[in-house]
């Protein structure tokens, strides 16, 4: 489902950085899994019908980050706050690391040169 998103939104520096990445060895293929129980969560907890259809949009990115490493960097906020709701009631996303680049605040690049650490204040439930 990653690659699928990167495939719709090709853009040269995407292509660029995806490139770069292979080639640095950065990237690594993981299996694509529907989490049923996170849909069923998405659809069933949020109060407003027109969030679980934003929320399924984006819910690819949820399911990486649960298969992987915990952590997601994305610009969407908006995302970031229904999630961080969600994770009020779904143990699981809990300690999902969120971080949007765009925001100075955030020091992206610098967490990613100390490695990207699980720190706690970066948790996606105080977004909620």
């Amino acid at each position: 489902m990653i690659k699928a998103e990167w495939d719709k939104h090709q853009s040269p520096f995407a292509t660029q950085w995806l490139v770069s990445m292979m080639q640095l060895k950065k990237l690594r293929n993981v299996n694509d899994e529907e989490l049923e129980e996170l849909r069923k969560a998405i659809e069933t907890h949020s109060g407003d019908p027109n969030v679980a259809p934003i929320m399924l949009k984006d819910v690819h990115l949820m399911e990486a980050a649960l298969a992987t490493d915990s952590r997601i960097a994305s610009l969407d906020d908006n995302a970031r706050g229904h999630f961080g709701r969600l994770a009020s009631t779904v143990d699981s996303l809990r300690r999902i690391v969120w971080v949007n680049p765009a925001i100075p605040d955030e020091d992206a690049v610098q967490w990613l040169d100390v490695g990207a650490p699980l720190q706690r204040y970066r948790w996606l439930i105080k977004y909620g």
